[in-house]
């Protein structure tokens, strides 16, 4: 098993055991990598929800975090350090099925926003390979990639 699957159904158990839903949902996946997936899904939203919450206000302040969910962008602030302004990036909506191809469009997106650093977590070769072939156009900003292992 490869060590992003696992870390994905380490995650799964705790969901699992939170509630009898997620335990019927995964008797309707037919394959391992639905039942990844759907737990991947369903942690990158959880992600999303947490970050957005005021809790966490203070750790966005003076910050522009832009998260990725289910191929939505957000972006989210903090102007207090109370509250949390969570607002959805338009121009980063796209019809591309592949997540490979829509990293392009959001280091192009950082990239035409000035931004120092874009930091890419996948586990794919096929993103680094992409992003490799784009390296000269990107030249301006630093890609921190993580494979996940």
């Amino acid at each position: 098993m490869e060590p992003h699957k696992c870390c994905a159904v380490a995650v799964c158990v705790v969901f699992c055991k939170l509630s009898d839903i997620y335990q019927s949902l995964l008797i309707s996946c037919a394959s391992v990598e639905q039942y990844d997936h759907f737990f991947q899904c369903l942690f990158i939203s959880l992600l999303c929800t947490v970050w957005s919450n005021p809790t966490n206000a203070s750790k966005l302040q003076g910050r522009n975090v832009i998260r990725i969910c289910e191929g939505t962008a957000y972006q989210l602030t903090s102007e207090d350090g109370k509250t949390t302004e969570k607002k959805e990036i338009e121009t980063l909506l796209s019809t591309q099925v592949e997540t490979d191809s829509r990293v392009v469009l959001y280091c192009m997106y950082g990239k035409e926003k000035e931004y120092q650093y874009i930091r890419i977590k996948s586990p794919d070769s096929d993103v680094f390979f992409i992003l490799l072939h784009y390296a000269l156009t990107l030249k301006e900003v630093v890609i921190l990639f993580d494979t996940c292992t």
